[in-house]
């Protein structure tokens, strides 16, 4: 049986890890400058991290 992906949920479920994953990196680091990051990807286990 195939699974359904729903990715319109999936997109959301990314960009709120994102915004809570910077939201929480800056608050625990008030005094540096925050100007970028990137999403280390490992397709084969279907991970998605933070680089920032």
């Amino acid at each position: 049986m195939a699974t359904i992906i729903d990715y319109s949920q999936l997109k959301q479920i990314i960009v709120d890890f994102t915004v809570q994953g910077v939201e929480r990196f800056l608050k625990e680091r008030p005094g540096l400058e925050f100007y970028a990051f990137a999403f280390d990807c490992n397709a084969e286990y279907a991970e998605i991290m933070m680089t920032l």
